[in-house]
């Protein structure tokens, strides 16, 4: 992080993760949204290994964080409609509400069907029911994530201390990738 905006975004992630408790308690959500490259994966991923750490060693996993892209988690309930499913549509909404702390990647970028929607509005709905935490992960303008999900759906995520961080700088990816000679360029 060298920008302040960077470094703010930072700070707060940070904050959610080594104050898991209280956030806990607030039912505290991130929505993080920004271009692709930005960085916004790598600090949920940070997040949620920080939270499995301290969790202890004897916590299942899965129970205590799920980082899921949102079409596994659309998939996941789509499978429960096939006759030979063992589990229902309900318990696999469950499972995705049941975790101390749900990771959604990806927002946005499936179909968008009205289907889609209503279950990821049941899932999101759960959890803040619940008053548990979720970061939601997307590359949409925030406008255009609020004209996916809903406004209901993310004026409950920003309750409780809830952030919005905006990834507004440009591509880590597309830097690193700016400062290594391509192949074709190289001389033999």
């Amino acid at each position: 992080a060298t920008t302040p905006e960077q470094k703010r975004v930072l700070k707060t992630c940070l904050a959610f993760a080594e104050k898991f408790e209280a956030v806990e308690r607030e039912g505290a959500s991130l929505v993080l949204c920004g271009s692709v490259g930005t960085g916004k994966t790598h600090l949920a991923a940070a997040i949620a290994k920080r939270v499995l750490i301290d969790a202890g060693p004897h916590a299942a996993p899965k129970d205590v964080v799920q980082f899921v892209t949102t079409i596994n988690a659309v998939r996941r309930i789509h499978d429960t409609f096939r006759r030979d499913s063992e589990v229902t549509e309900s318990q696999a909404i469950a499972s995705l509400v049941k975790p101390r702390l749900l990771i959604l990647d990806e927002v946005g970028v499936q179909r968008g069907t009205e289907n889609e929607k209503l279950l990821l509005f049941d899932i999101l709905d759960g959890r803040y029911a619940a008053m548990k935490p979720t970061v939601i992960i997307s590359n949409l303008e925030y406008s255009e994530l609020v004209e996916y999900l809903g406004p209901r759906v993310l004026d409950r995520l920003e309750e409780g201390n809830g952030a919005r961080l905006g990834f507004t700088w440009e591509s880590y990816r597309q830097a690193a990738t700016a400062n290594v000679t391509k192949l074709s360029d190289r001389k033999h």
